[in-house]
């Protein structure tokens, strides 16, 4: 494939991606009598804790001392299981999907989804 043709690929991809974002949001906000009584309701009493930017610049940079996470090295395992961890400690029930995908080149990527 040639360089042409990779930023032709990635510029459709993204506008893809900008696309169904869109259409998301949209979708989302299509309102009943019911949606707006739930939504109001979430104004008043958010879920979750509030919002902490010292905390987030830490879980950012815990996430970078890995290292770059590209997929199959040992930092983006180490970094998955790192996220796993925290999430159980949390109280969350974690879940994870392992998958064996194929990338464009015939790489096999090694996966985890974390629900």
């Amino acid at each position: 494939m040639t360089k042409k043709m990779k930023i032709i690929l990635g510029v459709v991809v993204a506008a893809g991606l900008v696309a169904g974002a869109i259409s998301y949001k949209n979708a989302s906000h299509a309102s009943s009598p019911e949606t707006e009584e739930v939504e109001e309701a979430e104004k008043l009493n958010p879920v979750g804790p509030a919002f902490n930017a010292d905390s987030a610049m830490v879980y950012c940079a815990a996430q970078c001392d890995f290292g770059p996470r590209t997929m199959n090295s040992e930092a983006h395992d180490k970094c998955g299981e790192w996220i796993v961890k925290k999430f159980k400690q949390f109280g969350c029930e974690v879940e994870t999907q392992k998958a064996d995908l194929k990338g464009y080149d015939g790489t096999v990527l090694k996966n985890t989804n974390i629900i």
